[in-house]
């Protein structure tokens, strides 16, 4: 292969060189030249330009070897959407380019021809090349948010027939089993969107729960940031953080593993934002779902965005007991409480219960009575006093 690549320049070199010795001949530098001395200076040149580029070979060689492997290294560097969407780019630029060069191509100076107007030209095409790959690259997060928007969109369309025609065949199946007719119009059920979650919530772990209860419709969304997030929280020094890392993992393979319902691991990029919440809430945007959350900061950066927000924190809110006062209830006082004759007990679910006078029945199950309820940011606390 080199020793071809030496052959190709050298007869290349050896053309340049025999052209170069035409030109010598045919100009005012050297005149009076006989036929032989012609001959004589083409193969002069031809061997001077053959043996110049012969031995420039191997540099040659080793300078456009380089000069691929740079231009490969950094193409790997570029997704192949970004790399489209360039191309694209481009080509709109050039085609801009044409259309606005074609009258400068026509201006003619005389003794100078039409030299400026290309000059001209080829710089138009050169900036409005260059302007249609940088504006690519400055919206190309835009473009692709709204390219993805299609795609759901077209996604869930396509899901919506589908499930109206299986409506539809159900429909037909129930009417000719019980040979009735009806002319009502046809139910279509609501479409569940997707659910994106945050690492918070895996890490809690009690939406699993949730889904596992049907209580949770629609795809579940993991994004690889979350992942990431997880597998640093699970590499710390921390022994307790480290914990808390490798359960949200555990949670998430369970998911995949044993729920019924569409798991995704979303492997886009988000470049502009750089934390990962804000990366969510962007993602969520795009899915056009809602942010499974139970973290109080995100949940008020989503409200504020419009953006719709499940909070496992007020789902277990909202499922504790509801009490009323005068209402009895049956309390295990396990411990004392702040003031001198308060006794403390728990539900099920956590919420703490004050017995007024129930220090000395401390390690009893007495039957109380609901005095009043406090709810706090805390949770909720249930007051209540042993009947004399």
């Amino acid at each position: 292969m080199k020793q071809f690549m030496r052959a190709v320049l050298g007869l290349i070199g050896a053309a340049l060189g025999a052209v170069l010795a035409h030109m010598l001949i045919t100009s005012d530098l050297i005149g009076g030249l006989g036929k032989i001395e012609r001959i004589m200076c083409y193969i002069v040149g031809a061997g001077i330009g053959f043996g110049l580029l012969f031995a420039m070979a191997d540099r040659f060689a080793f300078f456009m070897r380089n000069f691929v492997e740079s231009v490969t290294k950094q193409i790997r560097e570029v997704s192949l959407s970004e790399v489209l969407f360039r191309t694209i780019g481009l080509i709109v630029g050039l085609i801009i380019a044409s259309i606005i060069s074609t009258p400068v191509l026509q201006l003619s100076i005389s003794q100078v021809g039409n030299a400026i107007g290309v000059i001209i030209a080829v710089m138009i095409y050169a900036v409005m090349g260059l302007l249609g790959i940088r504006l690519e690259m400055m919206y190309h997060e835009d473009i692709m948010s709204v390219v993805q928007q299609l795609r759901n969109a077209l996604t869930r369309s396509e899901a919506d027939r589908e499930k109206r025609a299986e409506i539809k065949k159900k429909k037909k199946f129930l009417a000719k089993t019980t040979e009735l007719e009806s002319d009502e119009e046809e139910f279509e059920p609501p479409i569940a969107c997707p659910k994106i979650l945050d690492t918070s919530v895996i890490i809690d772990g009690r939406i699993f729960e949730v889904m596992r209860a049907g209580f949770l419709e629609g795809t579940i969304v993991v994004s690889h940031y979350v992942l990431e997030e997880l597998q640093h929280i699970s590499d710390s020094s921390d022994p307790l953080r480290r914990e808390r890392g490798r359960k949200g993992l555990d949670h998430i393979h369970e998911m995949q593993t044993h729920s019924a319902q569409e798991i995704i691991i979303d492997n886009r990029e988000i470049s502009k934002p750089k934390e990962v919440d804000s990366k969510l809430l962007v993602l969520t945007q795009q899915y056009d779902g809602r942010l499974v959350t139970n973290d109080f900061n995100l949940n008020k950066v989503a409200t504020v965005q419009n953006i719709p927000v499940l909070n496992v924190n007020d789902l277990a809110n909202a499922l504790k007991p509801i009490v009323i006062p005068g209402e009895h209830m049956t309390v295990s006082v396990i411990k004392h409480g702040k003031e001198p004759a308060q006794g403390l007990g728990y539900l099920e679910d956590g919420t703490m219960i004050v017995v007024e006078n129930g220090r000395d029945a401390i390690g009893q199950t007495v039957d109380t009575i609901v005095t009043s309820v406090l709810q706090t940011s805390a949770g909720k606390m249930i007051f209540t006093r042993i009947p004399e």
